[in-house]
């Protein structure tokens, strides 16, 4: 029996493969593009809302 992760991981889990992974190869090549800092940033005031309990 597998415990299910928790929804801050699972969240987490999401941010990184939709944010990072798909230009994690040219970001090792090219460093990391101002665009993709910004959805970082976006989605991470996104997942410390739901950590305070903001909507």
């Amino acid at each position: 029996m597998t415990t299910p992760p928790h929804p801050l991981v699972a969240t987490a889990g999401r941010l990184a493969a939709e944010v990072l992974a798909p230009r994690a190869e040219r970001v090792d090549q090219e460093g990391m593009p101002a665009s993709s800092i910004e959805a970082f940033a976006r989605r991470a005031a996104e997942l410390g809302a739901r950590l305070s309990g903001r909507p």
